[in-house]
């Protein structure tokens, strides 16, 4: 497989765990741009604070631009698994770099699904804490039809494993890489 596989999708769908298992799988690197974020954050500010009390502090426009730095350093790589941050895929500048450094996979999973992953986890920022489950309903509307247009496959998780998620991204993938080689 050439290039890098970039994971996508909703907070909550499993982006870093899946990217993982398939770099471990497929002995690539592994860069989560959440923690790229956290770094160059903690470079510019001498602070060092998790991506999402960067939100919190700075609000969504720095947590932005600071995510666009990311993506702008992860995609300098090759041959990597990239796990994007849930909103990085509505920059469209953000969209076009990833898409000439690799394919995009969008693990697609149940509005219920995610909304309890966070509740499990912890609501991120972007959700409205007085209406959780309205919030994370239109913030999923928005992102839906991104995820669906920029993804070079869509993976259904609602119902599959982690493991068998990394299996089908790895087949869907090397059929892509055998028909390409086809052409």
């Amino acid at each position: 497989m050439a290039g890098n596989i970039i994971i996508a999708g909703f907070k909550g769908c499993g982006k870093t765990a899946t990217g993982k298992a398939i770099a471990k799988k497929l002995g690539m690197k592994f860069f989560d741009t959440d923690s790229v974020l956290e770094r160059i954050h903690s470079e510019e500010k001498a602070e060092k604070i998790p991506f999402r009390e960067i939100r919190r502090r700075y609000g969504a426009e720095y947590f932005h631009d600071i995510e666009s730095k990311a993506v702008k350093v992860v995609v300098k790589e090759d041959n990597c698994v990239i796990s994007l941050g849930g909103g990085t895929l509505k920059n469209p500048e953000s969209v076009s770099l990833l898409k000439r450094c690799g394919k995009v996979i969008y693990l697609k999973d149940s509005p219920k699904n995610l909304l309890n992953r966070m509740r499990r986890t912890g609501l991120p920022a972007f959700l409205d804490p007085s209406d959780p489950a309205g919030s994370m309903m239109r913030e999923y509307a928005l992102r839906e039809p991104i995820y669906e247009s920029t993804a070079d496959i869509t993976i259904d998780c609602a119902e599959i494993s982690l493991n068998r998620a990394v299996e089908v991204i790895i087949e869907k993938l090397s059929v892509s890489e055998q028909s390409k080689s086809l052409a």
